[in-house]
């Protein structure tokens, strides 16, 4: 069971964040997401900042599916991350999470996510549009030639060494096998790899939702 919650999400988070500048040393993969970002209609820096809590969160829904230490993290696969983004249903993500959050960027982050996923019509189909664009940049990582990031921990680690060893890929690689076999349970992600439609719980609604007197300021687009 996991052991630390707080020491979980504040990997997730710094996942989050490192993401797109690690994709982005690929020439024209920021261009092309900044393309995307212009035809679904949403603000780059707002897109942006929605890709780096939507990837925190595809990685703790992981980790509590799975159960897993603060130590075990590091060997979760990022392509069981990238399936948690567009397999899981956005209030799914939600689940699970700290009950306070040491850094005020997270708990704002987490909040505006929360009302978008609630709020549905363009707000919802925004966030299904940056989940793909969130799957996609993991697996950039994840399956580069050179340099691949096949676990959560190469990620993180990435920065500081600013490298992974490539030398080191297949036996990272046979390392994330054994981890999927013990912790995924496939009935928890699409078998299709599609994102269920967002639901509300019966009775529901915006304004029953904590903070959601903010809702103006939690626009996707």
């Amino acid at each position: 069971m996991n052991q630390d919650p707080a020491m979980i999400w504040s990997r997730c988070a710094r996942l989050g964040r490192v993401l797109l500048p690690m994709v982005d040393q690929e020439a024209g993969r920021q261009a092309e997401r900044h393309e995307n970002l212009r035809i679904w209609d949403i603000d780059t820096a707002v897109g942006e900042r929605t890709v780096a809590v939507f990837a925190a969160l595809a990685a703790h829904a992981v980790a509590v599916d799975a159960a897993v230490s603060a130590a075990g993290f590091e060997a979760m696969p990022l392509r069981a991350v990238a399936e948690a983004a567009t397999g899981k249903r956005d209030i799914e993500l939600l689940a699970g999470l700290p009950e306070t959050f040491t850094d005020s960027r997270d708990e704002l982050a987490v909040k505006r996510f929360r009302l978008s996923a609630y709020e549905g019509g363009q707000a919802s189909r925004q966030l299904f549009q940056l989940s793909r664009e969130v799957r996609h940049s993991l697996l950039v990582l994840a399956d580069r030639p050179v340099n691949a990031c096949p676990t959560c921990g190469d990620v993180l680690r990435r920065p500081q060494k600013q490298a992974c060893r490539t030398d080191h890929t297949s036996l990272r690689s046979s390392g994330c096998h054994v981890w999927q076999q013990r912790h995924m349970e496939p009935a928890s992600y699409a078998a299709d790899g599609q994102r269920a439609p967002d639901e509300l719980p019966r009775g529901t609604t915006v304004d029953s939702l904590p903070g959601a007197g903010d809702r103006h300021e939690s626009g996707i687009g």
